[in-house]
């Protein structure tokens, strides 16, 4: 590593070691921070490390053991003065289109600078219809929209597509929020060793001997049951039915309804019906399809697909009727008709290799990143003030709408920020250690575990629910918010999504020193 590598500048994670006098490291850390640098407290998790003094030969022999760089503060200050990649703020970036990052009309969607129409009268019958304010907590980050960004291709043009990644990285989420902004309804399959090929194509099930009657003929028959007194309440039963399809809130008739007719009209009942599973009525009914967690099915169930995600999609239920889906056959395929995959690593414990043929049909395929300690303070700073961060793409800055903020409670805090990035730089540092971050080198947390411990953004979620319904409680019950009572809520919350989480008495130490070195406790 070149002791001018300019790429570490702006934006950089500096730890400072080896400076006693507090005046002094005040002052250093201050003027990296003015040059764009960002202070972190972890030497794994760091770019570089920053001294006042020659750093002392153990110093370094300890960051080369993390191939990390020990530089002295003057140092640093002339890379930031070498620098050619000022950091991107609106007064520095004017040359930059701005835009919102994403749109909605009533006949599209654009998330970035991709379009893809909406659909217009989605059906609750056809899946289940999402709600846009279910994704308020989500925060609209350069990573998460990129992503969606790629899903919308792939919807664009009808492509089979997968996203793989570690837990935690929103795959299945990214998923469901593109369909909520395209008014598209979404069947979620949650594979697992057990899934079998009926739970998808369908299976044979007693049958309530009512199936064959169809509404639609009876309803163009509806005149001929005036004849007969006895088929009064038969045909109140269908002007109902017909009424509702009027108001275009159309209704079947119910199991009660079609047991009256059976036996009024005599007609024949089956003890075994076919019913569809979830392929063939997203194709039907032109639904979305996701795929959770797909290599931990067996690879000869997920096989039953492949011809599902061919370009021209078909399907043959021999498991039942023989019932068509594709071009020219019994049942057309809906248009809107999409299916995704989402899967964790082949190395996470349980999982299958996913055959050459079925693989090979995902033709587009995305491997989600882990978030870094940047989008962790972007997310914190969103469930607190709603704000979401603006990036660069492809020459244009976008940046999400600010939302209603998920914890609003929490800006009564004072210095409010400046302890959420503290969070951000602890959690992240927890993930290290854990192993569940690119930057890990091996676990240092849960050695002796056979299974590693988990620090994602589900726990930081977790932990801000938490940590804010304990401020409110103690703001409603304290009339004097002050740093002490703020202090006692934060250490209970973090001791109980954090430290009681793990087994062994190093694992729990070494969790409160990571507490020490972002801040959070003296």
């Amino acid at each position: 590593m070149s002791k001018y590598d300019t790429s570490l500048t702006r934006g950089s994670k500096f730890l400072l070691r080896n400076i006693d006098a507090p005046d002094r490291k005040a002052e250093i850390k201050r003027q990296l921070i003015d040059q764009g640098w960002v202070q972190t407290y972890s030497l794994k998790t760091c770019d570089i490390v920053i001294t006042d003094e020659e750093p002392a030969d153990d110093l370094v022999a300890q960051a080369q053991g993390y191939n990390k760089s020990v530089i002295r503060f003057e140092e640093a200050i002339t890379l930031s003065e070498l620098s050619s990649l000022p950091e991107l703020t609106e007064e520095l970036a004017p040359e930059f289109e701005r835009r919102p990052a994403f749109e909605i009309t009533e006949s599209e969607v654009r998330i970035l600078d991709i379009h893809i129409p909406r659909r217009v009268q989605s059906s609750q019958r056809a899946g289940t219809l999402e709600s846009l304010h279910q994704f308020e907590h989500l925060c609209l980050d350069q990573s998460f929209l990129t992503t969606a960004r790629y899903l919308l291709t792939a919807a664009r043009y009808d492509i089979p597509c997968v996203l793989e990644g570690e837990t935690a990285t929103a795959k299945t989420t990214v998923i469901r929020w593109i369909a909520a902004l395209t008014g598209h309804p979404v069947y979620r399959i949650n594979l697992n060793g057990q899934t079998d090929t009926s739970e998808l194509v369908g299976r044979y099930v007693p049958s309530s001997g009512f199936e064959e009657i169809d509404t639609d003929v009876l309803l163009k028959h509806i005149g001929e049951f005036d004849q007969n007194p006895e088929w009064e309440r038969i045909r109140k039963d269908l002007i109902e039915v017909r009424e509702s399809i009027v108001r275009g809130e159309p209704r079947e008739l119910n199991p009660i309804e079609k047991a009256r007719i059976a036996k009024t009209l005599g007609l024949a009942t089956k003890a075994w019906a076919f019913v569809e599973g979830l392929i063939p009525r997203a194709l039907r009914h032109g639904a979305w399809v996701i795929l959770d967690e797909m290599n931990l099915a067996e690879p000869q169930i997920l096989e039953r697909l492949n011809s599902v995600l061919e370009a021209d999609h078909t399907l043959i239920l021999t498991e039942g009727e023989n019932v068509t889906f594709g071009p020219n056959a019994d049942v057309e395929i809906h248009p809107d008709f999409r299916i995704y995959g989402t899967m964790n690593p082949a190395e996470y414990t349980g999982r299958n290799a996913l055959s050459p043929a079925f693989r090979d049909r995902w033709s587009m395929w995305r491997f989600v990143d882990l978030p870094t300690e940047d989008d962790l303070k972007a997310m914190l700073i969103h469930l607190v003030f709603g704000e979401h961060p603006s990036f660069e793409f492809q020459g244009v800055v976008y940046r999400a709408p600010k939302s209603l903020a998920a914890y609003p409670i929490l800006q009564e805090i004072p210095n409010i920020r400046s302890l959420l990035e503290r969070l951000a730089t602890f959690h992240f540092t927890l993930s290290v250690f854990a192993g569940n971050n690119a930057q890990s080198q091996g676990a240092t947390l849960g050695r002796t575990r056979r299974e590693r411990y988990q620090f994602t953004r589900r726990g930081l979620h977790a932990f801000m629910k938490l940590f804010a319904a304990s401020v409110r409680d103690t703001l409603q019950a304290e009339a004097d918010h002050t740093d002490l009572i703020i202090q006692r809520s934060l250490m209970e919350s973090l001791d109980i999504i954090y430290i009681s989480k793990v087994q062994e008495t190093s694992d729990r130490n070494a969790i409160r020193s990571a507490m020490r070195a972002a801040g959070l406790i003296d």
